[in-house]
């Protein structure tokens, strides 16, 4: 039972507009080996609900519209200055890992970090030495380069640019402590194009995986599948698919029971994580945006899974 609401807790993903509040929160906290992502326990009774509902609180909450909204026909996502903490917004529990530099958030990635993964360490961009602090204060510093993983000195990931991945290299306990950290704030999206290209997520593939919605928390229970054509397909209908707001999807779609995951370890070593959303739907978890996929491609897709 208690691995149950373990599992139940660690499913609830953070709002966006509880994501201020959870980096900052808790710094010692939340400098842990294990990144959850954007997900926050906020105790058993949280649990229990998430139970009894079968898992459908994960991303189910609405942002406030003040934050991710449609200006002049594209979605924007505010930068780490404009994106503020909604007033009353819980800080318990699993905090999020990740930094603030030249105005944007990151966040630690769940990808492991192979040896693959971490020869693609490249150019040192220098140091992060501000903390965000735990009372949830900002400064202008903090706003433009601050931490909760303690001092860290940024490299580029080779095959990236600074404005979408970087590392992070520092000590945990005295221990040196690598985290490879992903841009989740200032995007202007009006097609995936405008953010999943910069993930080259049309390159070679070299492992595909899936996962059904019950599954999802556990990385043994991913199946095996072949990047054929009609993944190819899928990956060229996302590039085109349309970003839209959550408030902009059917009601009905917030229903995640039928999610299925599909995890895409790239030539480099690096897993992304795309859910898959009956309806057409797909949705970058940490990212907080839909994006509508045409049906046709969708489906042939879905069926694969």
């Amino acid at each position: 039972m208690k691995e149950q609401v373990k599992r139940a807790v660690d499913s609830i993903d953070v709002p966006r507009g509880q994501v201020r509040s959870h980096l900052l929160a808790g710094v010692q906290q939340a400098r842990r080996p294990r990144f959850v992502g954007r997900k926050t326990a906020t105790g058993l009774v949280a649990a229990a609900l998430l139970l009894a509902v079968g898992g459908g609180m994960l991303l189910e909450e609405t942002p406030p519209a003040a934050e991710i909204v449609r200006t002049d026909g594209a979605v924007v996502v505010p930068n780490w200055a404009q994106d503020e903490q909604v007033e009353g917004s819980s800080t318990a529990g699993s905090m999020l890992l990740g930094l603030v530099y030249q105005n944007e958030l990151y966040l630690a990635m769940e990808t492991p970090l192979t040896d693959d993964v971490r020869a693609l360490q490249g150019k040192k961009l220098g140091r992060v030495t501000a903390t965000l602090e735990e009372t949830g204060d900002t400064t202008p510093e903090t706003l433009e380069s601050g931490s909760n993983l303690g001092p860290v000195t940024l490299y580029r990931v080779d095959g990236y640019k600074p404005s979408v991945r970087l590392f992070a290299v520092g000590e945990e306990e005295g221990i040196k402590k690598v985290w490879l950290l992903e841009r989740q704030t200032g995007f202007v999206l009006k097609t995936g194009n405008d953010f999943f290209r910069d993930l080259n997520l049309d390159a070679p593939v070299r492992r595909l995986a899936y996962q059904t919605f019950d599954q999802w928390n556990d990385d043994e229970t991913a199946q095996p599948m072949t990047a054929d054509s009609r993944y190819r397909a899928f990956i060229d209908a996302l590039y085109e698919g349309r970003a839209m707001t959550r408030e902009e999807v059917p009601p009905e779609v917030t229903d995640y029971k039928t999610m299925k995951v599909l995890r895409v370890t790239q030539a480099d070593g690096i897993t992304v994580s795309l859910r898959l959303i009956a309806g057409g739907y797909v949705v970058y978890h940490q990212l907080g945006v839909f994006f509508k996929v045409d049906p046709v491609v969708f489906k042939a897709m879905w069926e694969a899974l």
